[in-house]
This record gives C-alpha cells, structure tokens and sequence, in this order.
C-alpha cells in the first residue's frame, strides 16, 4: 500500500467511470473496492479501480468480528444490525489477492472506495472508525440508481477525524 498524507486526488477518467458502472450496478447495495495507482508529486493519481465483493450481507463471522471492534457496545449492535445498503465489509482474502495483483508494479493500493445508496457522498460514523490512516477513502453517492457525486476523505492519524480531499479527474 503507498497511503500518504497527500490532500489531492487524481482520478484517471477510466477508473471514474469505472467506479461510477460499479457503483450502479450494485445499487441499492453499497459496493466496495481498492483505489489502486501511484504518489506523484503534492497528488495521489489513481489509475484504475479493483472492485471486490461487498462481505458484509454474505459472512456472518466477518461481520460479527468487526462489530466486536468496537469498544462502544451500543454502536456495535447498531452496525451489528445494519444491512448491505448501509455498510460494507471487504473479505481480508480479497484484500490480499489485490496486494499480490499488484505487487511488482509501481502501482499501488492507495486508498478504497465504496458506495452510499441514496445518501451523501459524506463519512457515515461507520466509515470514520474503519477508514485507513492516511488513505483516499472515496465515497460516490448513488441517488435512485444513478451516480450523483464522488468525494474524497483522509482519516486523521489517531482519531476519526475525516478531512476532505480535492479530486481532480484527468484523462486517461
């Protein structure tokens, strides 16, 4: 992974009309995926997408480790309680098989994305507490099954605190 403390984001048109296709076709899911590209100069280009599986409806486990994360007993039964349309989980296997896809390339993960099905393109409570430090965390809001927006956030180191990134989309 090649996370940075890089406030801007570069989106390559491809990989923004890819996540937009992705984010569609799941709706009313959320779905999720890697952003995957490389550091260049004050930016963080993003060059394509990986989508990947949206665990959280499919591997009880999964879900149930991650809510007991959670030192908030009432919060964790809430996310506990959520449904696909409101959380995603990504299956640490996938997470891996993208890490070996790209190894060796000068790409890399640089941060994920995921959908919000008729909400916002803004951090849920959820997405602060399990976004990576340092990472793009992309979110694209999906209004009635069409892409409505795409913003970008960074999570503070040590907290929850999210600070929105610039996105720039270049071509290709």
């Amino acid at each position: 992974m090649s996370c940075s403390s890089r406030s801007l984001l570069d989106v390559g048109r491809q990989a923004l009309d890819d996540l937009i296709r992705h984010a569609e076709s799941g709706y009313p899911e959320e779905v999720c995926g890697f952003l995957i590209g490389v550091v260049v100069g004050e930016a963080t280009r993003v060059t394509r997408i990986r989508p990947v599986r949206n665990m959280w409806s499919e591997d009880g486990v999964l879900v149930q480790d991650l809510t007991e994360a959670l030192s908030d007993t009432d919060r964790a039964m809430e996310f506990a309680a959520a449904a696909a349309t409101t959380r995603f989980a990504i299956d640490p296997r996938e997470q891996l098989k993208v890490m070996r896809e790209v190894r060796g390339e000068s790409a890399r993960i640089v941060g994920l994305y995921h959908s919000h099905p008729d909400h916002p393109a803004v951090p849920s409570g959820w997405d602060a507490e399990f976004a990576w430090e340092a990472c793009s965390f992309a979110i694209a809001s999906v209004l009635g099954g069409s892409f409505a927006e795409l913003r970008s956030w960074r999570r503070v180191s040590g907290g929850t605190t999210m600070l929105e990134e610039t996105i720039l989309t270049t071509t290709p």
